[in-house]
């Protein structure tokens, strides 16, 4: 079986000073039982950034242009948004090539690079739950501040007599709400991409540790 054999090479470099054939054996034992996940995260890696590109960048060469250019700011803030994304998936993917490489410490590092990748995929599920909500909020203050035409029809229930506070209160209800069923897809979506990939990986790990 091939976990047992990659055991039995996990238990010889444990013996004796680490090689780099041993290394190389190691990594490609591991990405063979695990049917590659490493690789596999880097292509969704690959695939998510070319979303983003695609998503993004349309967005803020229209506000750049619309308008009179009036809402540039959303446009700059469409292009901070996609240098943020850009660095995160800079960094993960090379956090994966690093545990695909053969020449390095894998018995030593191996553990501490996944851990490290599970605190990238929690903070990227909890940025990207947040980040929707945060940017309605934004977008709305940008539009009610700058069209005055639209503060009287983006008043709130006025009608009712309803304090601005209260109003305030209420929204922030809903987007609460909002983001909480969010959540729930988003997180299905990030497990389907990199959870179950990280959880082969850990499963291999602690097979290997029991041994």
């Amino acid at each position: 079986m091939e976990l047992d054999s990659l055991k039995d090479i996990w238990n010889e470099v444990g013996n004796k000073p680490v090689q780099s054939s041993n290394n190389e054996q190691i990594v490609e034992m591991l990405n063979k039982s695990s049917q590659s996940p490493i690789a596999k995260m880097k292509r969704n890696l690959r695939w998510e950034l070319a979303t983003v590109i695609l998503l993004f960048a349309p967005i803020a060469i229209f506000y750049f242009i619309a308008f009179g250019g009036k809402f540039s700011v959303i446009a700059w803030m469409y292009i901070g948004l996609l240098i943020f994304f850009a660095a995160y998936f800079y960094y993960k993917n090379k956090l994966l090539s690093e545990m695909q490489c053969a020449a390095c410490m894998v018995k030593s590092n191996l553990e501490l690079q996944v851990k490290t990748l599970e605190k990238l995929v929690r903070f990227y599920l909890i940025a990207g739950t947040l980040m929707v909500p945060l940017l309605m909020i934004w977008l709305w203050l940008i539009l009610y501040n700058r069209l005055p035409s639209l503060q009287n029809s983006f008043h709130f229930w006025p009608s009712a007599g309803v304090p601005l506070f209260k109003t305030g209160l209420i929204w922030l209800v809903i987007l609460l709400f909002f983001s909480i069923f969010f959540y729930f897809p988003n997180k299905w979506y990030i497990y389907k991409l990199y959870g179950r990939h990280i959880a082969k990986l850990k499963s291999i790990l602690s097979e290997m540790e029991e041994e």
